[in-house]
């Protein structure tokens, strides 16, 4: 047997023994050429780690998450911070010399093993000399970091400690470790929120029982009335929740099967009634937009141009229509932060927004023009967006502004 496969074969069995699932990479590679989740869907076994390390040189990654044992990795970004970790942070060195650690390639940082009673989140964690610059991942759940036996073009993973036997299991919850714990941002995972139930018609989003987005004053305003008598007449009570809805990119369509659900008895679009009752949304529809187009801010100006200039993108094939709708949501989610920049975003809200899975999602941000900044913790990303330089689309579109209408804000 070759003596590079022999080793990684011994390396790979003491993992296994310690109770890890392992992903076998091309050598040379940090990304599988093929699937790989199959070779952790069940517990594995000697024979299996035989047949994945025992054949051919390849890169070996431990797997996070429950499969193994709640294994995370903290994957310090440089080797300067591993030296300010050793010399600032509370138990940090006795920590580290005790657990699985290793030096990674190319900038020379460092994997360092742990494994918690319960699984943690994916983070990131900030450099401690520069806040404003990340230090590192927490690599938690749903994925895999490299370890001895591995190499990639800037040379070899090696274990740091000679003596690595086994890995430390940390109680993130113990008060002398605290130092430590929010160096990392080690926390606790905990289950998201179940998905809210879209409708089958008019594209709306509830959660909690209210339509996702919506403020609880036009919530009110649409169900009960103007009870705290704020406006005139229930017509303008109306139309400030629709100034609202408009504000929010709710599209005609949506604000009418809104109203016709859940609009309280003696609304003005239920007096109406009908045909008429429909003309009265569109025409609150148009005077809202008039409305918003006067008395917008500069960021919402800024997202209707984006919002243009996305409508009007050379989008291609199924791909192209999967990444306007994520395009569209990561806009209206910004209009809802209130900023183009550094704004976050679960994967899980946009792939909701846009009907499609998060998988599909995750894939799809990484081919749209839009975005020229994003940093991830695995479950929030955050965002910057802006229109793509140097494209004949930039510099033709425009916004249609209207200023002949006035109308109180909410």
């Amino acid at each position: 047997m070759n003596p590079d496969v022999f080793n990684q074969l011994e390396l790979a069995r003491k993992y296994h023994a310690l109770g890890l699932q392992l992903v076998p990479l091309p050598t040379g590679q940090k990304a599988a050429r093929k699937s790989w989740k199959h070779t952790i869907e069940r517990p594995q076994t000697a024979a299996d780690i035989i047949g994945l390390f025992g054949q051919e040189k390849k890169n070996t990654a431990i797997y996070s998450g429950p499969e193994s044992g709640n294994f995370a990795t903290i994957d310090i970004d440089r080797p300067d911070l591993w030296s300010w970790y050793n010399f600032n942070i509370k138990h940090f060195p006795d920590i580290a010399s005790r657990t699985l650690a290793c030096k990674t390639s190319g900038r020379g940082g460092v994997h360092l093993g742990i494994k918690t009673e319960r699984p943690l989140e994916n983070a990131i964690f900030r450099n401690p000399k520069n806040p404003q610059e990340k230090g590192g991942d927490i690599i938690a759940r749903n994925g895999y970091a490299l370890y001895p036996r591995s190499e990639i073009k800037g040379g070899n993973y090696e274990m740091l400690f000679d003596s690595f036997g086994g890995i430390l299991d940390l109680d993130i919850t113990d008060p002398a470790l605290g130092d430590f714990v929010r160096a990392f941002n080690l926390r606790p995972y905990t289950e998201p929120e179940p998905l809210p139930d879209r409708t089958t018609t008019g594209g709306i989003i509830y959660k909690n029982g209210k339509p996702y987005g919506l403020s609880m004053r036009a919530w009110g305003l649409i169900t009960q009335g103007d009870a705290a008598g704020r406006y005139q007449s229930r017509s303008e009570a109306e139309q400030a929740a629709i100034v609202e809805c408009v504000l929010k990119g709710w599209g005609l369509d949506t604000i009418k099967e809104l109203f016709r659900r859940h609009s309280y008895q003696g609304a003005k679009f239920r007096e109406k009634q009908g045909t008429q009752g429909h003309k009265y949304i569109e025409s609150c529809f148009r005077n809202a937009e008039k409305y918003l187009a006067q008395n917008k801010n500069q960021i919402d100006r800024d997202i209707d141009r984006l919002h243009a200039l996305a409508d009007r993108w050379p989008w291609k094939g199924k791909r192209g229509r999967i990444d306007r709708g994520i395009t569209r949501a990561l806009l209206e989610i910004a209009r809802r932060r209130g900023s183009l920049e550094g704004f976050g975003a679960s994967i899980r809200e946009l792939g909701e927004l846009a009907e499609v899975s998060e998988g599909t999602a995750h894939g799809s941000l990484k081919r749209i023009p839009f975005i020229i900044n994003s940093e991830t913790n695995g479950i929030t990303c955050t965002f910057t967006l802006q229109a793509p330089m140097n494209t004949p689309l930039c510099r033709n579109v425009q916004v249609c502004e209207n200023t002949d209408f006035n109308y109180r804000r909410l």
